[in-house]
């Protein structure tokens, strides 16, 4: 097998080197999380590991950087804007190439899914936070896989974790949720090409 490889899990991407591997996810919070693993040619285990303590980071996409070779992650703290905290990690070869392939859309993705979930808080009582999956779900197919917006809805509503909570779901149905769901493909667009200029 040739490596890097890349592949869609979850809402984000699984990215898969020799030693070291990365998973990529948005968040409704317009956020990515990023997880280190490393693989068993380098940790000696039978099972990737976690690099990172047990907490996942997340990053705003511009807290994001990716270089020839490496990625730099670093988040403003919200208490100490001075402290900035995060990690490097060196990265194999190629990884750099298919990370800033992905980023954009996976910026889009954390930057739709707040915007729709902003739009949930409107009408559903809070907390709801915990239910924020299934908004990026529903946002990551569009952008990423390209289905349309009543299928990627469809299918949340009959696969989906909190397809039973009826109010929640409800707000897919909301004429701001639709007209905004039924135009991220031509934002995507655009929103990837701003994203990889700042990058």
């Amino acid at each position: 097998m040739l490596f890097p490889t890349v592949s869609r899990y979850c809402n984000g991407i699984y990215l898969e080197g020799q030693q070291v591997a990365l998973q990529l996810h948005p968040l409704a919070e317009g956020t990515i999380s990023v997880s280190i693993l490393g693989l068993p040619s380098i940790t000696g285990f039978d099972r990737r590991c976690t690099l990172l303590n047990d907490a996942t980071p997340s990053f705003t996409p511009s807290e994001i950087k990716v270089g020839d070779t490496r990625i730099d992650c670093f988040a403003v703290d919200r208490f100490v804007p001075a402290l900035r905290t995060g990690f490097t990690l060196e990265l194999e070869p190629g990884m750099a190439q298919d990370l800033r392939a992905w980023l954009p859309k996976l910026a889009n993705v954390a930057v739709a899914s707040k915007a729709v979930a902003d739009e949930f808080t409107k009408h559903v009582p809070p907390p709801i936070y915990h239910m924020y999956g299934a908004i990026t779900s529903v946002v990551s197919r569009i952008v990423l896989d390209g289905w349309a917006p009543d299928h990627s809805v469809a299918y949340e509503r009959e696969h989906g974790i909190w397809a039973r909570e009826e109010e929640f779901m409800a707000q897919f149905d909301t004429a701001e949720v639709s007209q905004y769901l039924s135009t991220l493909g031509e934002r995507n667009c655009a929103a990837e090409k701003e994203f990889a200029v700042a990058g």
